[in-house]
């Protein structure tokens, strides 16, 4: 487990670097304005001026911005220091103060006893825990008993593909760890770069329980036929921002939102 956390950091250290420069990222529209988050989050996200806002799992940080741009008071946390400093570096530049923090978010110490009125996770967080319920916990103790936890996520059904998306050759459901080498990544895929991952399926059943079973309770639920970003191989785009699976257009789930309320 140790090993696969070590290989998985140094791997969100690679993509930091490579994302970074990458037109899927396209910093220099984000800083000019234009706005990182999608249309599933946007209609979700409730009106943000003065709200604390825990962003887990920020990558290099553009969504938390964001929310800082959009009025929170943001605290953003990551396990890669290479996301996190570049991330430092965007909001000196951009003059946002944003708190960002290197940790792994599956650290009990982290943020005890800290409070907050949103906790925000979006697009590829959940691969990456083994134990949901550890997660669950942390989130379910960051809460005020108003607050509000947000989930963006690509729907499981899209973990059983394999990368080029033409066969399905994983479990839906928790079946081990998946481990792997992909050359360059999602968001950088004519890099050379040979970058090694481990992560875990869970299944819709599983993700809700482990959060309901950490006291949260469900407000909101919702799938989607599309993805908002392009990260996946054999995609055709049907509208701004959205793209389905070539040959599977509307039939199947790729992403599914969930909001709950603390306790």
């Amino acid at each position: 487990m140790k090993k696969a956390i070590q290989a998985n950091k140094k791997s969100w250290d690679q993509r930091a670097s490579l994302h970074v420069h990458s037109e899927f990222y396209d910093v220099i529209a984000f800083k000019g304005g234009k706005c990182s988050l999608k249309e599933i989050e946007l209609a979700l996200l409730p009106d943000l001026h003065g709200l604390r806002v825990l962003h887990l799992q920020c990558h290099f940080g553009q969504d938390s911005l964001e929310l800082a741009r959009n009025g929170a008071q943001v605290t953003a946390v990551d396990f890669s220091e290479k996301a996190i400093s570049i991330a430092k570096e965007m909001a000196a530049e951009m003059k946002l103060d944003v708190r960002f923090i290197c940790a792994d978010v599956n650290d009990p110490a982290l943020l005890k006893g800290e409070k907050f009125d949103l906790v925000f996770m979006s697009y590829g967080v959940l691969v990456w825990h083994e134990d949901l319920g550890a997660l669950a916990e942390l989130i379910s103790g960051c809460l005020d008993p108003d607050g509000r936890f947000l989930l963006v996520e690509f729907h499981p059904f899209m973990q059983m593909y394999d990368d080029t998306t033409e066969q399905m050759v994983h479990s839906y459901f928790m079946d081990g760890p998946i481990s792997g080498e992909e050359e360059g990544s999602y968001a950088e895929k004519g890099s050379q770069e040979k970058i090694s991952y481990t992560v875990w399926n869970h299944s819709l059943g599983e993700i809700m329980n482990s959060f309901l079973g950490a006291g949260l309770n469900l407000e909101y639920f919702q799938e989607y036929d599309f993805s908002p970003y392009p990260c996946f191989e054999n995609l055709v785009n049907v509208g701004e921002s959205r793209w389905m699976l070539e040959g599977m257009e509307g039939k199947i789930p790729m992403c599914f939102a969930m909001r709950m309320k603390g306790v």
